[in-house]
């Protein structure tokens, strides 16, 4: 069977895909359309800020903390996004991809 160029840049970012996916989570922001949410957001992000000891860094510390800060304020409020499966894509998808 011959190398068909097509399908294995198919595979590859498939996998890139997949890889991602289990790392590459992200927040549920819609959760910030709540008034109580957004509030609850915006004082645990403003506590975490007051007590973190960012004054005397250099800009790639600074910016790694307000980072850092922001999703923990983030992930402790709002949390992730649910995944959401592609109802079309079954096993016999996969197996499919699998061959190719």
């Amino acid at each position: 069977m011959r190398n068909n160029p097509t399908s294995t840049r198919t595979i590859i970012l498939l996998q890139r895909r997949y890889a991602c996916a289990s790392v590459c989570r992200k927040f549920d922001v819609e959760k910030l359309q709540s008034q109580q949410t957004a509030e609850r957001f915006s004082t645990r992000l403003e506590f975490l800020l007051s007590e973190s000891t960012l004054q005397q860094l250099g800009i790639r510390e600074l910016w790694d903390g307000i980072s850092s800060t922001l999703r923990t304020a983030a992930n402790e409020t709002i949390g992730f996004r649910k995944g959401r499966k592609n109802s079309w894509y079954n096993e016999d998808c996969r197996v499919a991809v699998e061959r190719k």
